[in-house]
């Protein structure tokens, strides 16, 4: 009887103060509580806020995530959709929305990474696309780089936009003139496939047109990063297809513009190769001479994890010092393509025949590019160039499954100032380039 009466007397002092609590807690004054950080529109609408908006935009190309939304380093849709990697990991079912991709069901109702993919590039676009309305809105006496500003800001949209034409062909097309309360009815066929290159070839001849020689501020495209973007454009749309995706037409017209324009950026001298194939790849090389453009990267910058790249966190070696994933296997495929004929050249169809390459000695019995030193892992070779870390059975983790090699490119040593690791994966602030020179040759 007394835990009874015990139990009503808790039930009575929480009603009180419940009753209380709605009498006097929801007063006017409590209802009129201004919300911290909150900015209105217009309040950015002033040139020092606008370049803080141009720097967001900016920051959207280091958005990456360990595969859904990874978008500047396109290994899972690209590489593992192609014949040159496979997905790796503990298992098949290990991230089996990469697995759809590697087996070409991409629109599978479970793919959760194709749909977030798509869900953070129109994130980027949107940042570009709400920084150039408020560009325009500015005049040219209160913001005297608005010009040089929009063609940055278009160089970057026509960057994304190139992102979304490989991988989807058919993308929507939303630029900063499109009500964003419009943006849900616009169609993915509003553009042909040819007009849709157009699109992205006007983007950047307007970065071209506007964009100086050189930038004071590392990270800002040049007028020659976007004449080869411009290049590249003009490449690939010169291939016309059909909805087949087969070529039904060669434009000579564009192909020679994009030689012209190639040849510009040669004569200026802005660029070379380096000296050693191996700076491409190493953190205290980055954005050196080869570098065309690159996405920057931050480490101990006053951000939880620093502002890496977070797209390769899952492809480290299962080492000490790196631990955890081994995604992104080369295939087979990959490594006998490096296989050349006496005189250096490919095996552009045969190199599939004879020897399979699997470790150092398959690589001393052929005549092998020695690119392929930089780019895979292979028993028996040194690991990121220490010659006291020998590649060997233990790097991989389901051999059984992917084989032995992970990639490497996209990799460095632990001992490096730019590498971290944040809960079990790892990531690198060495930029990541998007064009190179030798690209452009």
């Amino acid at each position: 009887m007394k835990k009874m009466k015990n139990k009503n007397y808790t039930k009575a002092i929480i009603a009180i103060v419940f009753i209380n609590f709605m009498v006097f807690g929801c007063s006017e004054e409590f209802l009129e509580y201004n919300p911290k950080g909150v900015v209105a529109s217009e309040q950015l609408n002033t040139p020092e806020n606008v370049e803080k908006m141009i720097i967001a935009a900016y920051a959207a190309m280091g958005n990456d995530g360990l595969l859904s939304n990874s978008y500047q380093d396109l290994w899972q849709t690209g590489s593992v959709r192609a014949d040159d990697a496979y997905k790796g990991g503990g298992s098949i079912g290990d991230q089996i929305p990469a697995h759809f991709m590697e087996v070409f069901t991409l629109n599978n109702a479970n793919n959760v990474h194709n749909n977030q993919l798509w869900g953070s590039i129109y994130s980027a676009i949107s940042r570009i696309n709400d920084a150039l309305l408020r560009v325009h809105a500015l005049d040219e006496g209160s913001f005297p780089l608005k010009n040089q500003r929009i063609g940055e800001l278009r160089f970057l949209r026509g960057h994304i936009e190139f992102i979304l034409k490989k991988l989807y062909k058919y993308p929507v097309f939303i630029d900063e003139n499109i009500p964003k309360t419009d943006i849900k009815d616009v169609s993915n066929r509003v553009s042909t496939d040819q007009e849709g290159w157009q699109l992205i070839v006007d983007e950047f001849r307007a970065a071209v047109a506007v964009l100086p020689d050189f930038q004071s501020e590392e990270g800002r495209p040049t007028k020659n990063a976007a004449r080869a973007y411009l290049a590249k454009a003009l490449l690939f749309k010169a291939y016309e297809q059909n909805d087949m995706h087969q070529v039904i037409n060669i434009n000579l017209t564009e192909l020679q513009e994009m030689v012209d324009l190639i040849g510009e950026i040669e004569m200026t001298g802005e660029y070379s190769l380096h000296d050693d194939y191996a700076k491409n790849f190493l953190w205290e090389f980055e954005s050196q001479e080869e570098s065309v453009w690159a996405i920057m990267r931050s480490i101990d910058d006053g951000s939880p994890e620093g502002r890496g790249n977070f797209s390769t966190g899952l492809n480290s070696p299962m080492i000490p010092g790196y631990g955890c994933c081994s995604f992104n296997h080369a295939s087979q495929n990959l490594l006998n393509a490096y296989k050349t004929d006496g005189n250096g050249l490919p095996l552009f169809d045969t190199f599939n025949e004879g020897a399979q390459i699997q470790t150092v000695d398959d690589v001393m019995n052929n005549n092998m590019d020695p690119r392929l030193a930089h780019t895979i892992g292979v028993i028996g070779l040194p690991w990121k160039y220490d010659v006291n870390r020998l590649y060997d059975d233990t790097y991989a983790r389901v051999p059984g499954v992917y084989g032995f090699n992970l990639g490497m490119k996209d990799q460095e040593l632990p001992e490096c100032s730019c590498f971290r690791q944040y809960t079990a994966f790892f990531s690198i602030s060495r930029n990541t380039n998007q064009i190179r020179y030798a690209e452009v040759l």
